[in-house]
């Protein structure tokens, strides 16, 4: 098997991780849709202005468009101490 990355500007391209993730999408979706209705509809209400009687999503969803990771640099300094960027594209089709 070769290398599981490609040196791409300083950064390794991830395919095999965008597939997993892709693959993943449909329950990190899900979990999150319910994590964004639970933190931000409470502070829609705390902040909402008299005249409106509530502030909620009536529909909520991330869709089917998983984000993109387009390159990881590793930047390993000191012993034990490793710092990864990743570089997110996100072309989603958010749905509200």
């Amino acid at each position: 098997m070769g290398r599981q990355g490609i040196l791409f500007f300083s950064y390794f391209q991830v395919k095999w991780l965008n597939k997993q993730l892709s693959k993943l999408w449909p329950y990190v979706a899900d979990a999150a849709t319910i994590i964004i209705r639970e933190s931000v509809e409470p502070i829609l209400e705390e902040y909402r202005p008299s005249g409106i009687s509530s502030l909620k999503f009536s529909k909520l969803s991330l869709r089917n468009v998983a984000p993109k990771i387009e390159g990881i640099l590793n930047n390993t300094s000191k012993l034990f101490n490793v710092i990864f960027s990743v570089y997110f594209e996100c072309s989603s089709n958010l749905l509200m």
